[in-house]
């Protein structure tokens, strides 16, 4: 049997980039979606920049139908559960709307800003994302596997896309 493609418009395959301090990318979000863009990515640095998420709720709650996605949030800046945590509230907010993209960074970064040590990075990014996708798909996790040893379960799921960003062939 034969299955056709899901045909969209360029409108709806085309996303733009869009970066500043969080009233400006809030406030260009919300034009973004009054002149009809469908997407936007926002990057979760450089450093010196706040947060992301926080920045994605605030244009959250001022929009209706734009959908955003983080160009990339590096796992080792929060747990995996607080992680969790702040999908399920941008979801409850923006409901199917956000996309999320997260990466490990680099290892020398982890370790001088935040002090977390990957000697493996891709297992390191393997093991977070056993704790987070099922805390987001079924509201639960009992992992005990350093680094991460937890056993929570939430009140909420959400069914966010998750992206992995890469930095090397290996990965």
């Amino acid at each position: 049997m034969e299955t056709q493609k899901e045909v969209r418009s360029l409108r709806q395959r085309v996303g733009i980039m869009v970066a500043g301090d969080p009233a400006t990318v809030v406030t260009t979000l919300i034009g973004l979606e009054e002149v009809g863009v469908d997407r936007a990515w926002v990057p979760s640095g450089p450093l010196w920049n706040p947060d992301v998420l926080t920045t994605l709720a605030a244009a959250a709650a001022r929009t209706s139908h734009l959908k955003f996605g983080t160009n990339i949030v590096q796992v080792t800046s929060r747990h995996p559960t607080f992680m969790a945590q702040q999908i399920l509230s941008i979801d409850s907010l923006a409901p199917g709307r956000l996309t999320l993209g997260i990466g490990t960074g680099s290892a020398i970064t982890a370790k001088s800003i935040y002090g977390t040590e990957m000697k493996a990075p891709l297992a390191y990014l393997r093991n977070y994302i056993q704790i987070l996708r099922p805390l987001l798909q079924q509201g639960e996790v009992h992992h005990q596997e350093p680094p991460f040893i937890t056993d929570v379960k939430l009140a909420a799921t959400s069914q966010t896309p998750i992206y992995i960003s890469a930095l090397g062939p290996a990965a």
